[in-house]
């Protein structure tokens, strides 16, 4: 065999696996860019959703209808949502890294959230279990925050179009539910280092 012809299987020897890399790796990829976006959408309305149901939460000042209970005191009328990701399909290391971190942290949040408004409740009774109900309308109106946000985020990265709502915007609720105890908090500290009088608050 001469020298020109080894040369031409070789390179058709190399052309050839070139070929089969290039058919591969798009084939990877296109893959991963639908497994992607499988779970995207996944996640995405698992976490409107959540961010609706903390908005309930955000709500709940535990009375019925203004009223406290025939003991006086405050009893919850929503549950609080629970972050349950085993329903999501699909290859979550096709996620962006850091999305996948910020969806993991949230339920780590939600369980340092729950914490702090049991200890809230453990020292709290009638008629001061309102500031307990304070705190869970706060921290649940924060998670509902940062999973609108990572689902926003996702939406984005994967060009989805943002949520849109209709009479009633859970997220707007959720950011005023924040400002207000926010307020109130900083009145009641200005309040308790005498920056203020009673009738401020």
């Amino acid at each position: 065999m001469s020298w020109e012809k080894g040369g031409a299987v070789l390179l058709g020897v190399i052309i050839t696996l070139i070929v089969t890399i290039l058919k591969e790796a798009i084939s990877a990829f296109l893959k991963r860019k639908a497994e992607r976006a499988h779970v995207t959408v996944q996640l995405v309305l698992l976490l409107d959703q959540f961010a609706s149901e903390c908005a309930s939460v955000a709500g709940d000042d535990g009375t019925w209808l203004g009223q406290r209970d025939k003991d006086g005191g405050l009893r919850a009328q929503v549950d609080e949502p629970k972050l349950d990701y085993s329903g999501i399909k699909g290859e979550w290391k096709s996620l962006w890294p850091n999305l996948i971190y910020q969806v993991h942290d949230l339920a780590l949040q939600q369980t340092y959230a729950d914490q702090t408004i049991r200890n809230d409740f453990e020292e709290s009774s009638p008629p001061d279990d309102n500031l307990s109900f304070e705190t869970r309308q706060y921290e649940y109106a924060r998670l509902g925050l940062k999973a609108y946000a990572i689902a926003s985020d996702l939406r984005d990265r994967a060009g989805l179009p943002q949520r849109t709502w209709n009479s009633w915007n859970p997220i707007s609720y959720l950011r005023e539910t924040v400002q207000r105890i926010d307020e109130r908090r900083q009145v009641l500290a200005m309040f308790h280092q005498g920056l203020l009088g009673k009738d401020k608050i």
